[in-house]
């Protein structure tokens, strides 16, 4: 592979409007790929869709559409004589949605006067560009997964449509302790009751102001203690990780915070990532070289919306 890469570099250089000696070019094609796989090793720990969000890894990445298959048995069975002819029928209906595959596109170059003065004086040539691209297509893949995209039809994380939507009691800016653990446990509560325990709540997600406010805001009315809400809602639910999320902070319906409860399981909702990074072999355009860079992402599919609750007004 890494042959096909410098062969694809060596030949576009060729195609550069100036002229590189054999040695100039080898340190050029070494200078490109070394960028290559350093801007593929980095990782962004603020943009967190991919870790919150269970992630599908069987899609081909030139996929036009994903579509998956949605459930639902009916029936109930029931005591009967032994010779009972009129045994009750079960029976289920399969429905299947789909969901777009889109192509989120960057690119980063450098001139021809970058590549004389690199090779000239054997300076490294700047990743700068590079990494701007991929930062660039990592926020581009956070964006999709985390909030959709409704011209291109991609449903995010933050507002599936079939995912009941619960009030807060209060603003958690001016909430009482117990108003702020009755809105966590209630959504707790709510998708096991709603999936008749087939489904219980691993993750709540919180806006990082209302994190911060259930970590600072003590479970004692007198302050005696130094016990606060967010504490004693993990020492009763140690099963429940709360992590705050700064996309959740206007995510709600007319931009109001929004809590999102889950069961962090794939056959609940599942992010389509078919491509994550991939950058093309340089092309000469005029008097640059362009590295066109592109991922592929097909936003959310969640398929038990009843494991899932939203809460807005935080």
């Amino acid at each position: 592979m890494k042959r096909d890469q410098e062969a694809e570099i060596v030949q576009a250089l060729r195609n550069c409007p100036v002229r590189f000696d054999a040695g100039e070019t080898a340190f050029i094609t070494r200078e490109l790929l070394a960028i290559k796989s350093k801007v593929y090793q980095t990782e962004y720990p603020n943009l967190l869709a991919t870790a919150l969000i269970p992630m599908a890894s069987d899609v081909d990445a030139y996929a036009e559409n994903i579509a998956y298959q949605q459930t639902d048995g009916y029936g109930k069975a029931k005591i009967v004589a032994n010779d009972a002819r009129d045994l009750p029928r079960v029976n289920s209906q399969i429905g299947e949605a789909t969901t777009p595959v889109r192509t989120i596109g960057a690119e980063y170059s450098y001139t021809w006067l970058d590549l004389q003065r690199s090779s000239r004086s054997r300076a490294p040539l700047t990743m700068r560009l590079a990494a701007r691209a991929r930062q660039t297509i990592a926020e581009g893949v956070d964006h999709s997964l985390s909030l959709g995209d409704s011209a291109s039809g991609l449903i995010g994380f933050t507002n599936v449509s079939t995912v009941h939507i619960g009030a807060a009691a209060a603003a958690w800016s001016g909430a009482t302790a117990l108003q702020m653990y009755t809105d966590m446990i209630t959504a707790v509560n709510l998708i096991v009751s709603n999936t008749n325990g087939v489904h219980q709540a691993t993750d709540i997600l919180l806006p990082i102001a209302s994190y911060a406010t259930a970590q600072i805001t003590p479970w004692s009315a007198t302050g005696a203690s130094d016990l606060t809400v967010l504490r004693f809602f993990q020492l009763n639910n140690p099963g429940v990780k709360v992590t705050p999320w700064y996309r959740l902070s206007t995510a709600g319906a007319g931009g109001v915070k929004r809590m999102i409860v889950y069961d962090r399981n794939s056959d609940v909702v599942e992010g389509q990532l078919p491509l994550s990074y991939y950058e093309f072999a340089p092309q000469s355009n005029g008097l640059a070289l362009v590295i066109p860079c592109i991922a592929r992402v097909g936003g959310v599919q969640c398929r038990f919306p009843k494991a899932m609750e939203y809460v807005d007004g935080l």
